[in-house]
C-alpha cells in the first residue's frame, strides 16, 4: 500500500526539482501527497484509538479480550475471553494467531475488566437452526 503512493510520489517530487514538472504534474503531486498522509493518520489514528481502548480496560497490567468468529460450517461462537498483557503487540500477537487458526470471520476487542465476568461463552450451529426453522437453503446471520 505504500509503494501506491510513495513511488509515483518520489518521481514527482524529483521531476519538480528538476524542473521538468508540468503544472497537472505538480498537482498530482500534491493529490498523492494528501492521499498518502490521509492514509498514515487513518492508520496512526485507528492504532491510537486501539492503544486507548486497551489502556483504559487494563487491569494490574493485562487486559480481557472477548474473542468470537465463525467457521466455515456456519458454527457461531463468542465470548471466549482471553487475558493477555495490556499491550498494543500482545493484541496484535492475539489476532495472528486467531486468523492462523480462522476459518471464517473473527472479532476480537478489549473489554473493561470487570464485565468479564458477566460475558457467557456461547456457541451456535446455525446452518442447523435453520434447518430446523424450515428454510435450510439460507442461513440467517
Amino acid at each position: 500500500m505504500t509503494d501506491r503512493y510513495i513511488k509515483p510520489l518520489l518521481k514527482m517530487m524529483a521531476a519538480i526539482e528538476r524542473g521538468d514538472a508540468t503544472l497537472a504534474q505538480r498537482d498530482q503531486c500534491r493529490l498523492l501527497e494528501a492521499n498518502y498522509c490521509a492514509t498514515i493518520h487513518a492508520k496512526l489514528s485507528s492504532r491510537w484509538d486501539l492503544m486507548d481502548r486497551i489502556s483504559r480496560c487494563s487491569h494490574a497490567g493485562q487486559v480481557a479480550i472477548n474473542t468470537g468468529g465463525r467457521d466455515c460450517d456456519m458454527a457461531q461462537w463468542d465470548g471466549d475471553i482471553r487475558i493477555i498483557p495490556a499491550n498494543y503487540w500482545a493484541f496484535l500477537d492475539l489476532l495472528y494467531a486467531l486468523e492462523e487458526s480462522a476459518e471464517g470471520p473473527f472479532w476480537a476487542y478489549p473489554i473493561p475488566w470487570e464485565d468479564q465476568s458477566e460475558i457467557q461463552y456461547q456457541s451456535r450451529d446455525l446452518a442447523l437452526e435453520a434447518f430446523e426453522d424450515g428454510h435450510q437453503h439460507v442461513v440467517y446471520i
